[in-house]
């Protein structure tokens, strides 16, 4: 957890914001590029998108520092909950069921 934590906190240090938006940009979160998708796809595909686009940039700048320092965290847990549940079986390895 110490590792994953650190290693946030450096990419948080070191990413710098993310640089004004380009005209791409600019076009994918305007009212007229979500009306043509949904034209074409539907209210489900304008949904997928937004999700999309949402989901990638999870993974760029400072966001990825919270990315990792979610992910580490859910992970530590989920470790911590499998040596809790494994401990607690090792107890009751040697005794026969009624």
């Amino acid at each position: 957890m110490l590792v994953g934590l650190s290693c946030s906190v450096w990419i948080y240090l070191t990413a710098g914001e993310d640089p004004a938006t380009d005209m791409v940009d600019e076009f994918l979160n305007s009212k007229r590029y979500a009306h043509e998708l949904a034209i074409y796809g539907g209210r489900l595909t304008v949904l997928a998108d937004d999700f999309s686009r949402w989901f990638d940039s999870l993974w760029h700048g400072r966001q990825l520092a919270f990315t990792v320092a979610f992910l580490t965290a859910a992970i530590s847990l989920g470790l911590c909950l499998v040596a809790r549940h494994l401990q607690k079986n090792k107890g009751t390895e040697g005794t026969a069921l009624p």
